[in-house]
């Protein structure tokens, strides 16, 4: 049986850069912008590197399985790996893709991982990734997550913030609709409505870490403490 509380995912290997790179691999980590100006002394080679692979993701839509995009994204490249029916694996580091409408095409993503985009503000799209298992969202302009309600086949959830940022959440409402969540884990944390009371009904939880403000800590770390003692990892306890 798969644990949830130390669960590693990516085990990629194959960096490509240029489309020249690639050699039918259905797993590949892209490195296709922030080029080297050494290696792609021109603008117009640059821009050729991201054009081909967008064009290439667009027109070979069962090309891959598993993408991991290392160097900044924008939302064209965003929009193009959308394309690709048979995903089941999507990182992204970092970027501007304020528009996951496309994303909804992927509809057999298990795993989804989005980072620093800061100008996504509308995560309702996710909430049609009804094979989704695991999502991480770091650092993202959504404050809505009531979307996630309908990711009932949802194991692990991570909701994360930067070092210089907070992350605003209205609720915690959905929790109470994944019930085979098994790791909920939040970093830089603040819930506007105070109510935790969802993280309770997770009665499949393996691994739990909820970041809260002082003033809630002192009210709900003692009721996580006692709920999810016998859990294999549990952050939270008495003092």
């Amino acid at each position: 049986m798969t644990n949830y509380y130390n669960r590693k995912f990516s085990t990629i290997e194959k960096k490509c850069v240029t489309i020249s790179d690639y050699a039918f691999e259905e797993e590949i980590i892209l490195q296709c912008t922030q080029l080297s100006e050494t290696q792609f002394p021109k603008q117009s080679e640059r821009r050729k590197v991201v054009n081909d692979w967008i064009d290439f993701l667009t027109k070979h839509p069962k090309a891959l399985k598993k993408i991991h995009c290392t160097s900044r994204m924008n939302q064209k490249l965003f929009d193009a790996i959308c394309c690709q029916e048979n995903l089941e694996e999507f990182g992204i580091k970092w970027g501007m893709y304020p528009d996951i409408t496309k994303i909804v095409n992927l509809r057999k993503l298990k795993y989804l991982s989005l980072t620093s985009g800061a100008s996504l503000k509308d995560i309702s799209p996710l909430g049609e990734l009804n094979q989704l298992e695991v999502l991480i969202l770091s650092t993202v302009g959504a404050e809505d997550y009531l979307p996630l309600k309908n990711l009932t086949k949802l194991k692990q959830l991570g909701l994360h913030s930067g070092m210089d940022n907070t992350l605003m959440v209205n609720t915690l409402a959905f929790l109470s609709e994944l019930k085979d969540l098994r790791n909920f884990h939040t970093t830089g944390f603040r819930l506007e409505n105070g109510d935790y009371n969802p993280v309770l009904s997770l009665e499949k939880i393996e691994y739990l870490s909820v970041n809260m403000p002082d003033y809630d800590w002192k009210i709900w770390n003692p009721l996580f403490a006692k709920k999810f003692a016998n859990i294999p990892l549990n952050m939270h306890y008495l003092l």
